[in-house]
């Protein structure tokens, strides 16, 4: 039988970002599961059920899609997002998170139901109130 997860952290420089994991696990009591691969983060999303779903946008292709033509960054995300949401996490939120917020590129992940859409550097605050909201439902 496949498990429930608390939270998906998918981020290329996920070791940088420590101190969110640590956060989310000793402040608020979350199950992170930090994935620094697209390809291992597909795998992961095929085989847990996630409450939440922190992405990177701007993340390096993987395997899993070069039948789509991605060529990295924000299309990775883009595709990732677009994958979720046809998978067995569809209805499980997703709060993006960037250093390169454009709009075209939020409009598209807003279209595809994401809940919230962080700019890096994350302020600890924000990204608690987000997450509340995002489970809220």
């Amino acid at each position: 039988m496949k498990k429930s997860k608390d939270i998906i952290y998918i981020e290329d420089e996920a070791y940088a970002f420590k101190d969110r994991i640590d956060m989310l696990e000793e402040e608020l009591g979350y199950s992170v599961t930090p994935v620094e691969d697209v390809d291992v983060a597909v795998k992961e999303l095929e085989e847990y059920k996630y409450k939440l779903i922190l992405l990177d946008i701007m993340m390096p292709p993987g395997s899993s899609f070069e039948n789509d033509d991605v060529k990295g960054g924000f299309e990775t995300g883009v595709a990732l997002a677009r994958k979720i949401k046809k998978g067995r996490n569809k209805e499980t939120p997703i709060i993006v998170v960037t250093a390169n917020p454009e709009l075209r590129v939020k409009n598209t992940l807003e279209s595809l139901g994401v809940r919230a859409y962080l700019t890096k550097p994350i302020n600890q605050v924000e990204l608690e109130e987000k997450i509340s909201e995002a489970l809220k439902g």
